[in-house]
């Protein structure tokens, strides 16, 4: 008997493995086929023989989940020149509720000017609120001062007061300037307005 082995030449595993890379692609794409045409759900309509034999089609109902819309938020600005802004004073001595009532009716005036000037909030924005508008930045101005202490402390007493509208983490910014009473620190004040994405 003759053996007939075949003989292996330099360069044909290369030509093979290629071939089998291309039918093992293929079955991958056949395998995956069978999956989607499996996950796929058709859904024919009931159908009811009556008595005298007539057929009725029952209709079907589809229920559709209508989401909440997509809230944006972002910084306002006051518009303008920034020597114009409405700041809101509070007495470097207050403390507790009483620095924190006095605050809001800074705040009062302060949203009262961003809502009625023009441009300044979205379009659909949620107004402006002292009880539930929260803060996105603080900039405290101690008057008179040579340091900037006094302004920090009575900023870092507002955000204790205030957590519901000032979050923890709030970034702000602590300076002094004889341009204002030196029993006062005044605050340039940035809400979050919220607003429906488009």
């Amino acid at each position: 008997m003759a053996n007939r082995r075949r003989r292996i030449r330099k360069g044909d595993d290369v030509e093979e493995s290629v071939g089998l890379s291309g039918w093992l692609y293929t079955d991958l794409m056949l395998g995956l086929a069978v999956v989607f045409l499996g996950a796929a759900v058709i859904k024919l309509p009931d159908v009811i023989t009556g008595d005298d034999g007539e057929v009725v089609v029952v209709a079907t109902t589809t229920t559709t989940t209508t989401l909440p819309p997509v809230i944006c938020n972002k910084l306002v600005v006051p518009p303008g020149d920034r020597e114009k802004t409405i700041l809101v004073a509070v007495p470097k001595n207050l403390r507790g509720p009483d620095l924190a009532q006095r605050f809001k009716e800074g705040l009062r005036e302060l949203y009262t000017f961003l809502s009625s000037a023009p441009g300044v909030l979205e379009s659909g924005a949620k107004p402006l609120d002292v009880d539930t508008t929260q803060i996105g930045l603080i900039l405290a101005i101690s008057g008179a001062d040579k340091t900037a202490n006094e302004a920090r402390v009575v900023r870092e007493e507002l955000y204790r007061e205030l957590q519901g509208i000032i979050p923890e983490g709030t970034p702000g910014l602590d300076t002094y300037s004889t341009k204002y009473d030196s029993g006062d620190v005044v605050m340039e004040v940035f809400p979050i307005s919220e607003f429906p994405c488009n």
